[in-house]
């Protein structure tokens, strides 16, 4: 307290000597000190300032330096076949998705393929690509190439996975039962798998019936299988309680 008082006598005292030579401009808001206080109503555009500078670094971080973040997605349906050869061949609709807003590339993509409770399996590689076009058919991309996803971007494509030609009897998808399958992607630079999609199928005796046919037909058609662990969007008919249960949902959207 004496500290105060001894610095408001200090700023008093040339005024005491010379009332008439000094006229000082005191701020509205002072503290003890003397320092200037912020006024409330400049609060107000500080704090809006400073809210949007917050806002625009999160806008800037999302759209241009937020790391790439790619998903991988089997599609609903794979189709299989055996090659004239023996081999065989799955027709997989596959996503990518970059939730990030850098550009990743995918190098490489593989199907693992394991009998249910059988430790081994069989790594099938990428024969060719179908990509979607402008009219929004499939069509042939070329050989198997690195696949580019931009950030935001969603690129789908129709990849044929095949099993070896030099030794097609060596996997061959002819016996009753399910199928555990994990599709793999490796990103540019990487030794090792970055990302998995698994999924299973379960080839019933009907089907394994085709598909012994068409290998002593030496046919190409193919059997169109469902995933059965994945999801459950089968088209079915719905009571009316469900129904009524949608539209409630709806509504609170």
């Amino acid at each position: 307290m004496e500290q105060t008082n001894g610095a408001l006598a200090e700023m008093e005292a040339p005024f005491a000597a010379h009332p008439r030579r000094y006229v000082v401009s005191v701020p509205k808001w002072t503290n003890l000190e003397g320092h200037t206080m912020i006024e409330m109503k400049d609060l107000i555009p500080i704090s809006i300032s400073i809210v949007a500078m917050i806002v625009s670094s999160v806008s800037l971080y999302l759209s241009r330096i937020r790391p790439g973040e790619l998903y991988l997605t089997a599609g609903e349906h794979i189709t299989i076949a055996h090659e004239l050869e023996g081999s065989v061949n799955c027709m997989l609709p596959v996503n990518f998705a970059n939730a990030g807003s850098k550009h990743l590339t995918v190098d490489r993509v593989a199907l693992l393929i394991q009998k249910s409770g059988n430790p081994e399996g069989y790594l099938l590689e990428p024969v060719w690509y179908l990509g979607i076009g402008e009219s929004g058919q499939w069509k042939r991309d070329s050989a198997a190439v690195p696949i580019t996803a931009f950030g935001g971007e969603n690129v789908t494509k129709q990849i044929q996975f095949c099993s070896s030609l030099d030794n097609p009897k060596e996997f061959q998808m002819t016996k009753e039962g399910t199928y555990d399958l994990t599709l793999l992607a490796w990103l540019h630079g990487s030794t090792q798998p970055s990302m998995s999609d698994f999924f299973s199928l379960a080839l019933t005796e009907k089907d394994v019936a085709k598909l012994c046919t068409y290998i002593q037909e030496k046919s190409l058609l193919t059997v169109m299988l469902k995933q059965s662990k994945w999801r459950n969007w089968d088209a079915h008919s719905l009571k009316a309680i469900e129904v009524d249960g949608i539209k409630k949902h709806l509504a609170l959207l």
